[in-house]
This record gives C-alpha cells, structure tokens and sequence, in this order.
C-alpha cells in the first residue's frame, strides 16, 4: 500500500472517531452547529450515528495494516460511497432549509470522497484485482 493511503486511512480513522466520540458525549453540541434542536429522546439517532462512525474508524485504523489489493479496493470503496453520500444528503438537507454550516460538513466529506476516489479507485492499487475479475 503507497503511504498516501496509508496516510488518508489513519486521518479518516481520526476523524471518525472523534465524530463518534462527540456524537455519542455530546449530541445536542453537534447538532446546535447545524441548528438542529434535539430532545433527550432524539439523541438515540445520534447515538446510532456515533456507533457507526466508530465502526468505521477501527476498519479504517485497521486497514492501513491490509496488504491485499482487492480488500484495499473494497474499503476505499466503501469510504469513498460513505463519504461522497454523506456530502449528498447534506447538500439536500442544506436544500431543504438546514444551517449554512452543513457547507463545512459538506466540504470536509467531499475532500474525503475525493481523496478515497484518487488514492484508493484510481488503479494505485488495483492492480491485483486483474485475477478476481
């Protein structure tokens, strides 16, 4: 795995983390940015949020030691549909009357999105999934 990979893998597994951790403390502190009001009863969403984004940050931690072309493919594919989808409803929601501040969140997944789709799609590392097609 070139160590640009290597390097976006470990800044996403970061950055999922935190997101999971503040999810999970601090709901309604993340969805005030978007000024998105929670009850105590709507931070389960959150809280199922934060799992999942935790979820994601141990794949990716773990897949800078994956060494196999065709897994690597998966999971920047993986991360880069999370990513590019994630940039997508925000844009929707931002459509549908949501905080101008969605536009970093937006942002920031698309950098993302970009980055999984030239570091990880872009055929750096397919070259061993000639046999499996």
């Amino acid at each position: 795995m070139n160590r640009s990979l290597k390097l976006l893998l470990l800044i996403n597994g970061i950055f999922n983390a935190v997101g999971a951790v503040i999810l999970i403390l601090f709901p309604s502190g993340m969805m005030d940015i978007f000024g998105i009001r929670l009850t105590t009863l709507q931070y389960f969403i959150c809280y199922l949020l934060g799992a999942c984004s935790f979820s994601l940050a141990v794949l990716s931690l773990y897949a800078q030691k994956v060494t196999d072309g065709y897994s690597l493919h998966i999971i920047a594919l993986t991360f880069f549909l999370f990513h590019l989808t994630t940039a997508g409803v925000g844009i929707y929601s931002y459509l549908q009357g949501l905080s101008p501040c969605v536009w970093v969140n937006i942002g920031i997944h698309s950098a993302f999105a970009v980055f999984f789709w030239w570091l990880g799609l872009s055929g750096k590392i397919n070259n061993h999934t000639n046999a499996i097609k």
